[in-house]
């Protein structure tokens, strides 16, 4: 595991060595040629950006990647050939392919229960679904990810990569010709202007994390958001001034109550 974790991290050089004094150590041992020797050297390729030959090395460890290959302190299988799979696929954009083998955690959970990659499995699937173009399955992905890492510290690099990605696919969606969009828009919201501050309030159920992405943060210096009984209980047929770069320019937000299309309505027009 140390060898592979040093080729995910991209220390090619000492991972390489590990598998070959591995291998000269161990020349009948089924775990380590079958399982991790193929793991580990498809790490490697993935670490040297060649995710074909990674793909082609994980075929050896196809019969034995259900199985339970330890090191690892509960019962259970880690499916670390699928994982890499999945992101070989991901890395040539191949999403079906990928969330076929991210799928596999749910697939087998009564052996996936303990696997630490599971944890991570929900992400490589937004990601797979994004490349399908099919962004309601990638936005529940993305979601079932949020829920599991709810108590996770908020500064963990791949959390806050994932919430950028997240607040991303929200804002092309609104942009999108496709269905989804058509559905946001047809959420009941208004907005106004005076001068001084907008008043808009859109019913956005889950899109709260967009309002500490980077771009909701370029624009905090720009717009107030004012949500009030009165707007949220106003027609679903208002329509909203939308608020360009200039007129906007000396305002600032709450951050606390900007969602997704808030986001889209007051920003995009600037762009």
């Amino acid at each position: 595991m140390a060898a592979a974790a040093l080729a995910r991290a991209g220390d090619i050089e000492h991972a390489q060595k590990m598998a070959d004094e591995v291998q000269k150590q161990n020349p009948l041992n089924t775990k380590i040629l079958g399982y991790w020797l193929p793991t580990i050297r498809a790490s490697i390729e993935l670490s040297r950006h060649n995710p074909a030959k990674a793909i082609e090395i994980l075929e050896g460890a196809a019969p034995y990647e259900l199985g339970m290959p330890g090191p690892q302190p509960e019962l259970g299988a880690l499916f670390y050939p699928a994982y890499l799979r999945a992101q070989a696929f991901l890395a040539l954009h191949q999403g079906g392919a990928a969330a076929g083998e991210l799928n596999k955690y749910s697939d087998h959970k009564s052996i996936a229960v303990n696997s630490l990659l599971a944890a991570l499995a929900p992400l490589g699937l937004a990601r797979a679904y994004d490349l399908e173009g099919d962004t309601a399955k990638s936005r529940a992905a993305y979601k079932d990810f949020f829920a599991r890492w709810k108590t996770a510290d908020p500064d963990i690099p791949i959390l806050r990569q994932a919430q950028a990605e997240y607040a991303k696919l929200s804002v092309a969606a609104l942009r999108s010709p496709r269905e989804d969009r058509k559905t946001m828009a047809t959420r009941p919201y208004v907005a106004s202007f005076n001068g001084t501050r907008a008043v808009i309030r859109v019913p956005s159920p889950g899109f709260e994390e967009i309002a500490n992405s980077p771009p909701a943060r370029k624009i905090r210096s720009r717009i107030l958001i004012n949500p009030s009984p009165a707007a949220s209980r106003a027609s679903s047929t208002s329509r909203p001034t939308p608020l360009s770069a200039t007129s906007s320019a000396n305002l600032s937000a709450d951050p606390s109550t900007l969602t997704a299309m808030d986001f889209a309505l007051l920003y995009l027009p600037a762009l």
